[in-house]
């Protein structure tokens, strides 16, 4: 999953989100540098990861793409998926994006201290930007795989990765409207069993 459904399953407290930003620079045995609700909230940006990639839905939803772009679907479906979740983000129950914007910043604002360089310079950007902004436009999957395409080291196709998007994109959102569920379900599980005794 990428920053908006990090951000989501995470939204219940702001060191859930603290650690939802963490988790893409923490690496490695936590080892208690920072709050125990901090280094919960990247356990729980680790563990969203984990039941995604063994999702089975994902899994089929990666067979969806053409054969050369199946090595990269984990990176395509991230973005893709935080597009249908922008679009569709009240029908979670979730308020307006612009509205949950704001919250989620304003919630790091308030714990930049446990931020790293990377981490900070992060939020930083994402939020002058106000990038999650435009995750619902399809626009940002094009702009986004041909910047990541850029990233890699080795050749790749991501530049061409909006074409097969469109070409799914249909079936895609039905992976998604039916996988979304169970990842708050599960998160929200997670949360109450190894969070709540911590606040």
């Amino acid at each position: 999953m990428n920053h908006l459904a990090h951000f989501v399953v995470a939204a219940s407290h702001p060191h859930l989100l603290a650690g939802a930003l963490l988790g893409d620079h923490i690496k490695g045995r936590l080892t208690g540098e920072r709050p125990a609700t901090v280094e919960a909230g990247i356990q729980l940006h680790r563990q969203v990861d984990s039941f995604t990639d063994q999702h089975s839905l994902l899994r089929h939803s990666a067979q969806r793409f053409d054969p050369a772009f199946r090595r990269y679907a984990g990176i395509m479906l991230d973005i893709i998926f935080d597009y249908f979740l922008a679009r569709r983000f009240a029908d979670f129950q979730l308020g307006t994006l612009p509205e949950f914007n704001d919250y989620v910043f304003k919630s790091l604002a308030d714990c930049q201290q446990w931020f790293d360089q990377p981490a900070r310079d992060q939020y930083l950007r994402m939020r002058d930007r106000q990038s999650m902004l435009f995750y619902g436009d399809s626009a940002y999957i094009d702009r986004s795989l041909r910047y990541l395409a850029t990233r890699l080291k080795h050749d790749n196709p991501l530049a061409g990765g909006y074409l097969e998007f469109v070409e799914h994109e249909q079936d895609l959102e039905q992976d998604f409207t039916q996988f979304f569920p169970e990842l708050q379900a599960y998160t929200k599980t997670w949360i109450q069993q190894h969070f709540q005794e911590l606040i």
